[in-house]
């Protein structure tokens, strides 16, 4: 018995977690994990902040750590956390840094993807 090949009608798209093990979908995976991990970042952050008033010994998340959080693909994350949190909105790093960042980010995705 010989064996046809299949059309592209007949053929079935790959599962979802076939997909998942693409680059782009271990992409995908990355920013879902790093932005969800740096939205919540900065809320904790807030907290502490209010938390150190009253507590001085307490220790709060270096600026750095946001920013590198940020960097690595958490700036969508990080934006909606300045926003929903309202924290870090005065200082200029963040206010500029964290836009400037998702923009370099989403079209450096889109430029892999339509190359």
């Amino acid at each position: 018995m010989e064996l046809l090949p299949l059309t592209a009608s007949q053929a079935s798209a790959p599962s979802f977690a076939q997909q998942l093990y693409t680059p782009w979908g271990l992409l995908f995976c990355w920013l879902c994990i790093i932005n969800v991990v740096t939205f919540f970042t900065f809320g904790a952050d807030k907290l502490l902040s209010k938390l150190c008033l009253k507590h001085p010994k307490l220790r709060r998340i270096p600026e750095k750590n946001l920013l590198i959080l940020s960097f690595v693909g958490g700036s969508l994350g990080a934006l909606l956390g300045m926003l929903v949190w309202h924290h870090k909105t005065a200082h200029r790093v963040f206010r500029l840094g964290v836009p400037i960042m998702m923009l370099v980010q989403a079209a450096l995705v889109a430029l892999a993807y339509f190359r």
